[in-house]
């Protein structure tokens, strides 16, 4: 391994006898999981006091909203493009559906300068999607409703094992 401000010299015999490549610094960071597109609502409470009727309307409209914000998002996908934002070397492994949703993700995490190429378009299932919607129940507010998607089929055969080969962090 080559350590900050050092430059990798000499590869050793072993090594390209077994065909092992040798990475440049820093070292990759591979976050597999979920892409999704979340939709959100964009009505809000507001905490200045309003009239009682518009406050119980605005109240009304949190719990069935008419208008959602789509961001693009998936806990694995954040943390890709945070990394990479932070100057990391980051490659994100997974599985999205050949729709616009998925391309739309795909070219997010490009333009972050997050690697893309262990990402799996599948044309049999979509991209997932998530709409966050809040709900009352037992006493609870709960919160999101996810469909199934194409991350639920990523299988052994999706793998690339050249990022697994290269990669120092796995997330």
């Amino acid at each position: 391994m080559v350590s900050p401000g050092s430059e990798a010299t000499d590869t050793s015999s072993d090594e390209e006898e077994e065909g092992k490549e040798v990475y440049d610094w820093p070292p990759l960071i591979c976050c597999f999981g979920e892409a999704i597109n979340e939709f959100v609502s964009t009505v809000r409470v507001s905490n200045r006091r309003s009239h009682p009727d518009m406050y119980s309307k605005w109240k009304i409209l949190q719990w069935t909203p008419p208008e959602f914000a789509r961001v693009l998002s998936g806990p694995s996908f954040n943390v890709a493009i945070a990394l990479a934002r932070q100057g990391c070397r980051v490659a994100f492994m997974g599985k999205v559906g050949d729709d616009a949703y998925g391309k739309e993700l795909v070219s997010s995490l490009n333009k972050n300068k997050v690697q893309t190429r262990g990402v799996r378009f599948d044309s049999q299932v979509k991209t997932g999607v998530s709409y966050m919607n809040l709900t009352y129940e037992d006493g609870g507010a709960k919160m999101s409703c996810v469909q199934p998607s194409a991350e639920n089929s990523f299988t052994e055969s999706d793998i690339n094992e050249d990022i697994l080969k290269e990669v120092f962090f796995f997330v």
